[in-house]
């Protein structure tokens, strides 16, 4: 083999040429490739902007008015049911709240409060503190009994005020606001009804007791509530009721409490307070009067001879604020 080599064969006589180039594509191979995709998409951006142009004519042919409609439907609904609203307000809710307003304002009124305070009162006593007495009696004196359906004889006498029962802490309250000994005094209930009063002032020791009735059918119910009342409870068992009108009755002579429980009406009042003065004109003596929810004590005043005895301080306290009826006591000089 000959010496001489061929010098591109040596690498050592090679001359670094740097990295060798990749040959570039022909536009021909691009197009085959990009030429498909550009229709492609074209043909998508047509079908698209089909699409929209549809979807643009429905909108403005049939859903735009159908918005339309709906939106003044619901406009309309709403009016309507503004209107009903208002209409309902005027008619139903506004009468309303002028008749709620008017009976807080009446019922707030001071007559109307003591009335259903009263009324409270009346209940809590009946059907709490007053049932001891009732379970003790023949024939129950807790009913109110109207005038003018009672037996008597005389007419002229139905128009006093209905028969209805004192209360017992009521009655308690009374006498114990009397500094007096029961023992001295006799007891007369004028308008003794069913005889409640009669069997609580038993329980105290008076020297005498003894009802007014002008009813003959509550003289008798009297009659026998006395009879069956238990005797172990009567400190004092001289007790009676008489059948009488009480502008006849007879006082007794001596030191005398007169019990009132607005039994008449002024006529018949007046009456039984002239003869209590003429009494006392002829044997002066010390004579309580105990009124139970009269309604004014200027007659008894002006006779000249009682002055009202004002219940303790205490008493009085708890006498306005737990009775049913105001207590009005009144007593002689002597």
């Amino acid at each position: 083999m000959s010496e001489t080599t061929d010098h591109r064969l040596n690498p050592a006589n090679a001359v670094d040429e740097g990295p060798q180039q990749a040959p570039s594509p022909s536009p021909s191979a691009l197009a085959r490739f990009t030429d498909p995709l550009a229709r492609a998409s074209g043909r998508l951006l047509t079908r698209l902007r089909s699409k929209g142009r549809r979807i643009a004519a429905f909108v403005r042919t049939r859903a735009g008015p159908a918005f339309n409609r709906g939106g003044e439907a619901a406009a309309k609904r709403g009016r309507q049911g503004i209107e009903l609203s208002l209409n309902a307000a005027r008619n139903h809710a506004l009468p309303w709240l002028k008749r709620t307003g008017g009976a807080m304002r009446e019922h707030a009124r001071p007559s109307i409060i003591k009335r259903d305070y009263r009324a409270g009162l009346l209940f809590l006593h009946e059907k709490l503190f007053d049932r001891q007495v009732e379970e003790l009696t023949f024939v129950s004196s807790n009913a109110a009994a109207p005038t003018g359906k009672l037996q008597m004889e005389n007419l002229t006498r139905l128009k006093g005020p209905d028969y209805r029962p004192t209360p017992r802490l009521v009655f308690r309250w009374a006498m114990e606001s009397i500094p007096e000994k029961p023992e001295d005094y006799a007891f007369v209930d004028f308008g003794a009804g069913r005889g409640r009063v009669l069997l609580l002032a038993s329980h105290l020791n008076f020297a005498r007791i003894v009802g007014v009735e002008f009813s003959e059918e509550l003289h008798n119910d009297c009659e026998m509530n006395i009879a069956q009342y238990p005797r172990s409870l009567m400190k004092c068992r001289n007790v009676e009721c008489v059948l009488q009108d009480a502008a006849s009755f007879e006082f007794p002579d001596g030191p005398t409490i007169f019990y009132f429980f607005h039994p008449f009406d002024e006529k018949v009042m007046a009456e039984v307070l002239e003869r209590i003065a003429r009494s006392y004109d002829r044997n002066p003596r010390r004579i309580y009067l105990v009124c139970v929810d009269m309604p004014d004590g200027r007659a008894i005043e002006d006779l000249g001879i009682f002055r009202r005895f004002h219940l303790p301080g205490l008493k009085g306290l708890k006498v306005s604020a737990m009775s049913p009826y105001p207590i009005n006591i009144y007593r002689t000089a002597t």
